[in-house]
């Protein structure tokens, strides 16, 4: 038996054992490791240092961070 195929049941239809990308769990899930690492990079105050450490070209940072979100904000309004 291929595990790649999905289980059947007798002479029925297939199952799928994957949850769906809107399934509440999976939202959970996505929402929880965001806040989670957003929650660590402040507890290790990174984004302080970034911002006003000495040896950081701060203008290439903001360029960059500024193209992150906005790709980001793009593709999340692409997909729903």
């Amino acid at each position: 038996m291929d595990p790649e195929q999905p289980r059947q049941l007798r002479n029925g239809p297939p199952v799928s054992t994957v949850l769906p990308a809107n399934h509440p769990v999976n939202i959970i899930y996505r929402v929880t490791v965001m806040f989670g690492s957003i929650y660590g990079l402040y507890e290790h105050d990174v984004f302080h240092q970034i911002m006003r450490g000495p040896g950081v070209n701060h203008e290439w940072f903001k360029f960059g961070l500024a193209a992150g979100i906005g790709e980001i904000l793009l593709v999340a309004r692409l997909r729903f």
